[in-house]
């Protein structure tokens, strides 16, 4: 489930990536933001996929495939620039925000919180509050 939600996020923040790129309009705090979620997401879904018995190659497969959707997302992305790109951005990162807040919610707050206590709440207040500066910023 983890897996497939991280698809979900991973393939319209791709196509946004490439459409960005193809126009020069690649902001670093959406790059910045989009490494930094989605780094520590694919290792606790590995982690837990790998305690659940799933084997090592098989975790590297799944990890392998959703790089291949990603990297054949922002090559569309790129190929196909929308003629009314602005709204197309706001469409695809809302889509994309929607899926990385299902994923985290369900599955990764709950089990982090149940570790780490409230770090964990405030260290993502923290992240959100950093991307949030650096968008005003480059504005």
């Amino acid at each position: 489930a983890i897996w497939l939600g991280l698809m979900i996020d991973g393939v319209p923040e791709s196509f946004l990536i490439g459409t960005l790129v193809a126009q020069n309009a690649l902001s670093m705090a959406f790059l910045v933001g989009v490494s930094v979620s989605n780094f520590p997401e694919a290792l606790s879904s590995a982690s837990i996929m790998l305690k659940e018995g799933h084997t090592p190659g098989r975790v590297m497969l799944l990890w392998s495939l959703l790089c291949l959707f990603t990297a054949f997302g922002a090559g569309l992305g790129a190929l196909i620039v929308p003629v009314k790109a602005h709204l197309a951005e706001r469409a695809l990162e809302g889509m994309g925000a929607g899926a990385m807040l299902a994923v985290i919610l369900g599955t990764m707050m709950p089990e982090a919180t149940g570790h780490a206590g409230l770090s964990v709440t405030l260290s993502a207040l923290f992240g959100y509050c950093c991307l949030v500066a650096m968008s005003v910023a480059e504005s």
